[in-house]
């Protein structure tokens, strides 16, 4: 199910509130990060899924602390809300991977722990999961939820992410 997404425009004022409630509860975030925590980096030239936090967000995909949406990239991404303990959230990783594989270079992907980051999980009202994002360079992101085929993942990148690239650009 796909749904367009002004509700992040709605959301940018609450996520702004959120992250002063995020910076006031760092204590617990401490006491959560003492498993092993991914350091977030972003190379788009390794073609992984990249581990993102909120801070690494607003420096690379959008700010959060405006109301109007503006990508900050100039490649489209893919962002798969997850958490640890989730099935299908496990069954989908290994599907993030090789699009991003697939897309090298064309499409970036991103992961992020809403447990570990309640703000992005509510930016992108992420209460079912897994929760999919899709940014466009050009216009508003995009959301699916739950668990899809690979296919149906390409179909959704290859129209909403790289509708103006040529046939030739999509073949692998």
């Amino acid at each position: 199910m796909r749904s367009t997404s002004p509700f992040i425009v709605r959301m940018l004022p609450l996520a702004i509130i959120l992250m002063g409630v995020s910076v006031l509860s760092g204590s617990a975030s401490r006491r959560h990060s003492s498993q092993s925590r991914q350091t977030p980096t972003i190379d788009s030239t390794t073609c992984i899924v990249h581990y993102i936090d909120t801070q690494t967000f607003q420096t690379t995909i959008a700010r959060l602390d405006t109301t109007a949406w503006r990508y900050l990239d100039t490649t489209p991404c893919v962002i798969d809300c997850y958490t640890t303990w989730c099935g299908p959230c496990k069954r989908l990783s290994p599907i993030m991977e090789e699009l991003a594989r697939d897309y090298c270079g064309r499409v970036k992907f991103y992961k992020v722990d809403i447990e570990r980051d309640r703000v992005l999980g509510r930016v992108f009202e992420a209460s079912s999961i897994p929760t999919v994002v899709y940014i466009p360079v050009e216009g508003n992101p995009t959301i699916t939820r739950g668990l899809m085929a690979k296919e149906n993942f390409e179909q959704i990148i290859n129209s909403y992410l790289l509708k103006n690239t040529t046939d030739d650009d999509l073949s692998h």
